[in-house]
């Protein structure tokens, strides 16, 4: 067995805990001249009623000027990418245009417009071919969650708007968390390492909320004990918003139930502790998944419409789980 990897930098944070610089902007100025060095802007758009999800992805290689990108739109479970209601990514585009404090892909007619840095955004998209179109105005309910690193915040709003899928209108009013990163490499590596997973969810009334990155614990799946990872190293970062503060997770112990192909996510079954001692029992259910890969040397659940309750309270969110090559084919054996 290979040597495990620790260079997943979207992963985990050294040092843990959290930072106080955010941004919206694009960088001015990349210090760290790695090929991979990557800046992104994600929503996604949660249908619970429907079991369905949306997701828009800017992704700017910002050493290379271009950047990879889209929509897609996937109800219940999908093995295959192109069996969503709809797709559209490309990889290979020039990077976003910039004009004043709006974003734009005009391969994809996608736009972000930032209206109120770290506040409010509208997005925009039109695909004309298949008459699917997104419009949405998104308005923080709660501040960025900053990694230490200063370099990746998680921040949920109140998404509001129109999805017309195919031909279709869906209405929709939501909470949601985006993400955003800036500055740091995404190496495509061929890693040595157990599935991963960041998971998000907002409570209905946005009173609380969550955010972490784990394996499963070593000590409750075999899976992730033949790596060699220890309880701490499964758990890489988290925080939790409640009382109207962030406070940051001290561990995580998950255990993921998966459905007959070894692969896909049914349920999760976690402890979580913070540091101010406080201890949580969260369980989720998946309700809408779509598997594919977003680049060659890894596939990834990216995303799944996930239905939580921590300590018995009703919440929605995301999981985006990443597999690799290795861990994939134990998974399958």
């Amino acid at each position: 067995m290979g040597k495990v990897s620790n260079e997943i930098a979207y992963m985990s944070v050294p040092g843990g805990g959290l930072g106080t610089e955010a941004t919206d902007w694009p960088l001015a100025r990349i210090e760290n001249a790695h090929c991979s060095v990557t800046e992104t802007w994600w929503w996604c758009i949660h249908l619970p009623e429907l079991n369905m999800n949306a997701e828009v992805y800017f992704w700017k290689h910002s050493n290379l000027n271009t950047m990879s990108g889209g929509v897609w739109v996937y109800q219940g479970i999908k093995k295959h990418h192109l069996q969503c209601e709809h797709f559209n990514w490309k990889n290979y585009l020039p990077a976003p245009e910039r004009t004043g404090s709006s974003l734009f892909a005009a391969e994809l007619d996608l736009r972000i417009n930032i209206l109120e840095p770290m506040k409010k955004h509208e997005v925009i998209y039109k695909d004309r071919a298949t008459d699917t179109s997104l419009y949405f105005m998104a308005e923080s309910v709660q501040p960025p969650a900053i990694r230490a690193n200063n370099a990746h915040f998680e921040q949920a709003q109140r998404l509001k708007g129109v999805l017309r899928l195919n031909g279709n209108d869906i209405q929709f009013d939501c909470l949601s968390m985006r993400d955003r990163s800036w500055g740091e490499p995404r190496p495509e590596l061929a890693v040595i390492h157990p599935p991963t997973l960041w998971a998000v969810g907002i409570s209905q009334d946005a009173r609380l909320s969550f955010n972490f990155n784990a394996c499963d614990d070593p000590t409750r799946n075999p899976l992730v004990a033949q790596y060699g990872l220890s309880q701490d190293d499964a758990f890489k970062v988290g925080w939790m918003y409640r009382d109207g503060e962030f406070r940051c997770l001290k561990s995580v112990s998950k255990c993921t139930e998966r459905g007959s192909d070894g692969l896909q996510s049914l349920r999760y079954d976690v402890e979580m502790a913070d540091d101010r001692g406080q201890s949580y029992q969260l369980r989720g259910e998946v309700l809408a998944s779509v598997f594919w890969s977003p680049w060659p040397n890894m596939a990834a659940f990216f995303g799944q419409l996930t239905r939580w309750h921590l300590d018995g309270e009703l919440m929605y969110g995301e999981t985006q789980e990443v597999l690799w090559g290795d861990c994939i084919k134990r998974m399958i054996r």
